[in-house]
């Protein structure tokens, strides 16, 4: 069975996903740690007031891997744009391989 990619806004996303995005980060970095609480002070604090996730579920529905957006405005050409920053992509160790996803 193919695993789902589910694309959602920061304001979008329920309680337990993140907390399984936390949960996912901890097991990626062991030494490091996010809490939900600072999860949305990460992804809320935007021009926009959200970032995109694109989260990546398995066939019971847990976030297996993630990547977030992070939309921020630059100057480009001297024209103030708008841009997302890819903060980060994590894959669980054991669903890192190519041909699985």
């Amino acid at each position: 069975m193919m695993n789902q990619i589910i694309l959602k806004k920061t304001t979008e996303l329920a309680e337990n996903e993140m907390e399984q995005i936390c949960i996912l980060f901890h097991e990626i970095f062991p030494k490091h740690s996010m809490t939900v609480e600072s999860f949305r002070n990460r992804y809320l604090q935007t021009p926009l007031g959200y970032s995109i996730h694109a989260l990546l579920k398995d066939e019971h529905d847990i976030v297996i891997g993630s990547h977030n957006l992070v939309p921020y405005y630059y100057v480009f050409n001297e024209v103030k744009t708008l841009f997302a920053y890819g903060a980060g992509t994590m894959i669980k160790k054991e669903y890192r391989n190519f041909f699985y996803i």
